[in-house]
């Protein structure tokens, strides 16, 4: 299983997908992986630049790590990504059997007020070449599993709605 939970930046992904990890963990499920975008980026053997090109191939990377957790070390993924294009989630759908997609509805404002990097307001001036929403489109996910507004709602309430979706996956695969 795994649960990728995307949107724009500052929306929220990671700090839903650690506490989601964190829950499962407290809760028996020991066999998940966390995998935010931003840690692999860093981690990850190739450096990847933000072309629309390697942006896809690092997405397309993300996934066949989620793939391999999912397959060939039998934990649960839980991916915390932007994932801005419709082509990298089909890409991922494709080859993930159990994939619950999570998209953040976060305005681009609300994120710029949240975020800490001054990337949107970089962004805006033309000082940061990339970033979805301002330089670069966003394409609204047509149907995903779950769509939490984290504009409207506080991070507990957010918290609250993805772990009652969540929450009966696991404990059905737990028993």
């Amino acid at each position: 299983m795994t649960i990728w939970i995307y949107g724009l930046s500052a929306s929220g992904k990671s700090t839903l997908g650690k506490m989601l990890f964190d829950w499962l963990f407290i809760h028996g499920c020991s066999n998940v992986e966390l995998l935010d975008g931003e840690f692999l980026r860093s981690k990850l053997d190739r450096k990847y630049g933000y072309s629309i090109d390697e942006i896809i191939a690092y997405e397309q990377n993300i996934a066949q790590i989620a793939f391999q957790a999912n397959t060939v070390r039998m934990n649960h993924a839980i991916v915390c990504s932007m994932t801005h294009m419709e082509q990298m989630r089909s890409f991922a759908r494709a080859i993930i059997k159990n994939l619950v997609e999570v998209y953040l509805d976060c305005d681009v404002e609300t994120c710029r007020n949240r975020e800490y990097k001054a990337r949107y307001d970089r962004a805006l001036v033309g000082e940061y070449k990339f970033l979805p929403g301002v330089t670069d489109p966003f394409e609204i996910p047509a149907n995903p599993n779950l769509v939490i507004n984290t504009s409207k709602l506080q991070l507990d309430a957010s918290f609250q709605i993805l772990l009652e979706y969540c929450q009966p996956i696991f404990i059905l695969k737990l028993e």
